[in-house]
């Protein structure tokens, strides 16, 4: 009996991140020009105890190689705009440096810390990496897109080690720090020319199935790569990908992202589309896709941030406007739950980006310590039939228009009340679900909240005379914490100046920071999405 063959688009090595060769190693240290670049944690006001880090260093290299210069100079690059960074890298060129030391790298900064690094041996200037935790796995993982060989040292110690712990660790680890920047370290030799191909090439590959189950073959083809969510996947053939795309009208070699690290070519709206094949989506569902992509590519979502927090949260794809009725897309019972076909592989399509697109994987480049459902699939509509107030769509643009809203955070954490009679009454019950310590609004203020009523609890708001903008301003001032609470939380340098008399502190920095929808049916039940905090919602036109 013959078996079966078919070719389906091979999505196994999407991030194309070309793949620098090192700059050269130098034979001594002596008399060399040495940076000591704080990427903003070294002194970093609530952290200021990895400051001990630089003085050792700076110890060091006095002992062991007294005619090298030591200079220090601090930038907090997890604030920075990509064009920044790169400014930077400029500057520390022109200003003639022979050598730098980067420091340090932990969690969310490694990933402009790496570009940062890549570009100045891009330039012909050794760099040594010092990380701390997750930092080294992240850095480890992000070099082998960008510039496989980097010399990565991992200080031994834990992210809650006091000063004198510092010190010791850098001690200890201060050797293998500089011998990265020196010819018997570590190094890479050449170009990685197959990878600076592939970074290039604009085709996706094709991969030949073979057996009675094309799905089931293409699902394990992907799991034995390390990629994948658990769940089964649609084998993308050319002829499905092309049907995708002719129904949205997209061409082909559209750029959905522009060039986002470790990637260095853009991201298609081909390479999209067979993603979306494999998610389960239909054709006719993939112009919100592109949408959701097109927004996540905003310089204000953090994308690349955003692909490797240790944050549980998810990427809400939020549908408003009347195109979520005529494709199917659920926003009325059970609509942030399972049962929708249109609801759960659109968001799946979307949350597959970072692993896909970005390399950001479980046991690599995915920090998440714990993760949860909401990165999974996480979609839903306004329910606008029975909603009191325009849409999100008819904010941002007009009530014909539909949109899409990205916002990074966590899954629905309802309240519960069936008794009150007041928008008030409803409303304070959000707000407690808002304000706590434990979370990432105590001491991130850059954040968005969304608040989803019911329509039955929309209802009871708008009776009273209460539009959307005063849901938002009652939140404002109702879902706050007491200053004396927050003093000496790690963050709490996030805060603006204009809080510092205020003796309850908001947990968003504007009114309408808020965002107020509705969806589900009525009943005891609403919810709010609580926020990773480093990044905006952003608003699309589908």
């Amino acid at each position: 009996m013959p078996s079966s063959r078919i070719e389906v688009i091979d999505l196994r090595d999407r991030v194309r991140g070309e793949r620098i060769a090192l700059a050269p190693r130098l034979s001594t240290l002596d008399e060399r020009r040495i940076l000591l670049f704080d990427n903003g944690k070294v002194g970093d006001g609530s952290t200021g105890k990895y400051s001990r880090i630089f003085q050792v260093l700076e110890d060091h290299v006095a002992r062991v190689h007294a005619t090298a210069v030591a200079s220090t100079l601090r930038h907090d690059l997890l604030q920075c705009k990509p064009e920044v960074v790169l400014s930077l890298v400029e500057e520390v060129a022109d200003a003639g440096f022979d050598a730098v030391i980067c420091a340090l790298l932990d969690q969310g900064v490694t990933q402009p810390t790496m570009t940062f690094a890549t570009e100045l041996e891009r330039r012909g200037i050794p760099t040594s990496l010092v990380c701390q935790g997750a930092g080294g796995r992240l850095a480890t993982a992000t070099a082998e897109h960008m510039a496989p060989g980097i010399p990565v040292t991992l200080l031994d110690m834990a992210r809650d080690a006091n000063p004198d712990a510092v010190a010791r660790a850098t001690e200890a680890a201060a050797t293998a720090i500089l011998e990265g920047l020196l010819a018997r370290g570590t190094s890479s030799t050449g170009r990685d020319t197959a990878a600076t191909a592939s970074a290039t090439k604009s085709a996706i590959p094709l991969l030949a199935i073979e057996g009675p189950d094309a799905s089931h073959a293409y699902t394990q083809c992907l799991a034995d790569a390390g990629l994948g969510d658990g769940l089964p996947f649609f084998a993308p053939t050319p002829a499905r990908v092309e049907a995708m795309l002719a129904a949205s009208g997209i061409a082909a070699d559209a750029p959905l992202w522009p060039v986002i690290a470790p990637r260095a070519a853009p991201l298609t709206a081909h390479e999209v589309a067979a993603l979306a094949v494999a998610a389960g989506c239909e054709p006719q569902w993939f112009g919100v896709v592109a949408a959701a992509y097109r927004a996540m590519a905003a310089p204000a979502f953090r994308l690349a941030q955003a692909a490797i927090t240790t944050h549980p949260g998810g990427t809400l794809v939020l549908v408003s406007g009347p195109e979520a009725a005529r494709l199917g897309i659920a926003s009325g019972q059970g609509s942030l739950g399972p049962g929708f076909r249109a609801n759960a592989t659109i968001g799946r399509a979307v949350a597959l980006a970072y692993s896909f697109f970005l390399g950001a994987r479980v046991g690599g480049s995915d920090l998440s310590v714990q993760a949860s459902p909401a990165k999974f699939s996480y979609c839903y509509a306004e329910n606008l039939a029975k909603s009191p107030w325009p849409g999100l769509n008819a904010d941002w643009f007009d009530a014909g228009t539909s949109c899409v809203t990205v916002l990074k955070c966590e899954g629905p954490r309802t309240f519960v009340n069936d008794t009150s009679t007041t928008p008030e009454g409803i409303l304070d019950k959000a707000a407690g679900n808002i304000m706590g310590m434990g979370g990432n609004l105590a001491a991130m203020i850059r954040a968005q909240i969304l608040v989803t009523l019911n329509p039955g609890h929309a209802a009871i708001v708008a009776a009273s005379g209460w539009t959307k903008t005063d849901v938002q301003r009652y939140l404002f001032e109702r879902a706050r914490n007491e200053r004396t609470a927050l003093l000496g939380l790690e963050g709490l340098i996030a805060h603006p100046k204009w809080f510092a008399g205020l003796a309850r502190f908001p947990v968003v920095e504007r009114v309408e920071d808020f965002l107020v929808v509705v969806a589900g049916e009525p009943g005891p039940h609403s919810s709010v999405a609580l926020p990773w905090g480093m990044s905006r919602g952003i608003t699309e036109r589908i």
